[in-house]
């Protein structure tokens, strides 16, 4: 069976998409999507093509006028909470960003209760806006260890950090960031009554 999409309209992260064209068929052994959805924003339009099985499509995000893919893919996912609809799209869209895919492909292999998992957003100083995606794990109650990947272009906001605490009040703990530069930090936290 062919079916072929003339129109219609998807929600996913609080944004209406509109059918552009698409046709799904199904047949015994496979089932096959291919769709392209748009939504307008004020300066350009996003523009998501989904192939492949309905089930787990791939999913190509680009625009009109063409705009950097990252620019467009952060604004798609800043716009709100995904809602899954028909056709779940998250995993797909994350797989836009290698890196943050593999990350958390990383994340899922590290052992314990304690693993956090964080993805946000992000602005830099320059008002670049950005994607940025973190795992932290207590190795013990005084060691623990981060890394975090940002697509955002600044080398220091991608980093492996480490930190240790000495006493109750004094850590201290280190970062290598993305341009192989290093830092180091010292902490000592102590109250004064005046």
């Amino acid at each position: 069976m062919n079916a072929y999409l003339k129109g219609g309209k998807l929600s996913y992260f609080e944004r209406d998409f509109f059918v552009r064209k698409g046709e799904v068929s199904f047949t015994r052994k496979e089932s096959q999507l291919e769709l392209t959805l748009t939504t307008p924003t004020p300066d350009y339009t996003i523009i998501l093509d989904l192939k492949g099985h309905p089930q787990y499509p791939k999913a190509i995000v680009r625009s009109e006028p063409p705009r950097d893919s990252r620019e467009v893919l952060t604004a798609l996912v800043l716009g709100g909470e995904e809602r899954e609809g028909l056709i779940p799209i998250g995993g797909a869209l994350i797989s836009q960003v290698p890196q943050l895919s593999g990350l958390i492909k990383g994340a899922k292999g590290m052992t314990g209760l304690d693993v956090k998992v964080q993805v946000y957003p992000s602005i830099s100083a320059t008002g670049e806006v950005g994607i940025n995606a973190s795992i932290s794990k207590d190795i013990t109650d005084r060691l623990s260890l981060e890394h975090r990947h940002s697509t955002l272009r600044d080398p220091k906001e991608t980093y492996t950090a480490g930190e240790a605490k000495l006493t109750p009040s004094t850590s201290i703990g280190g970062r290598l960031y993305s341009d192989k530069t290093q830092e180091v930090r010292i902490r000592i936290r102590k109250k004064f009554d005046f």
